[in-house]
């Protein structure tokens, strides 16, 4: 049962170990989600292989259960706010994005820090002046509930974006971030490495002779 498989992956396993136990120190608390979300989706690939995928996808956690561990609140603003209210409830909540919902509950729009970085700080735009509706982005990629967080990492770095809105039979339900994407694949690799490792030492033992 153990055969070929173990010898030629424990390498790998020993790289990917050391690998998840600095990613959080080095790249999470530094902020540098896209360089973290870009390695851990290559030492997944190659640590997992491609036979297993569909194995895999059935044990990933889904957004849903992202938005149940971190809470389902939904920050938004209305389209009419000043980009200086968008702030204040960014900075209120500790969120890098707030939605921007319509007097009828629609999402419309998303208003960001790099929309704020972008389209006003560099223009020298004052930020009580300006309405929220004015510089949102518009175009938005959204997820359902259902949705893997393997899916969701694919989406965010191949569009990098760094917010995705969730959505329920069109209702709006929750919001998902890159770090929360990141944290859960961490976490997620951690537990296959408890795993690979009582395996490969299984594996170690049986060569040893051991029980």
């Amino acid at each position: 049962m153990h055969g070929s498989g173990y010898p030629q992956n424990h390498h790998q396993f020993v790289r990917l170990k050391m690998f998840v136990r600095a990613i959080p120190r080095v790249e999470i608390m530094r902020g540098t989600y896209w360089k973290a979300a870009n390695r851990v989706k290559r030492e997944i690939d190659d640590f997992s292989g491609n036979e297993d995928l569909e194995s895999k996808e059935k044990t990933m956690d889904t957004v849903k259960e992202v938005l149940a561990a971190k809470g389902g609140s939904v920050f938004s603003v209305r389209p009419g706010a000043s980009v200086f209210e968008a702030l204040e409830v960014m900075a209120d909540k500790g969120v890098g994005a707030v939605l921007v919902v319509d007097e009828s509950g629609k999402l419309v729009g998303i208003f960001s820090e790099r929309d704020y970085a972008r389209k006003l700080e560099i223009r020298g735009k004052n930020a009580r002046a300006t309405l929220v509706r004015d510089v949102m982005t518009s175009e938005m990629l959204g997820v359902e509930p259902s949705t893997t967080v393997r899916e969701c990492m694919s989406l965010m770095t191949a569009r990098r974006i760094r917010h995705l809105p969730v959505l329920e039979k069109g209702k709006l339900v929750g919001m998902i971030s890159i770090g929360d994407v990141v944290k859960t694949i961490i976490t997620e690799q951690e537990l296959m490495i408890s795993q690979q490792a009582y395996m490969i030492g299984q594996y170690e033992r049986s060569l040893a002779g051991g029980p």
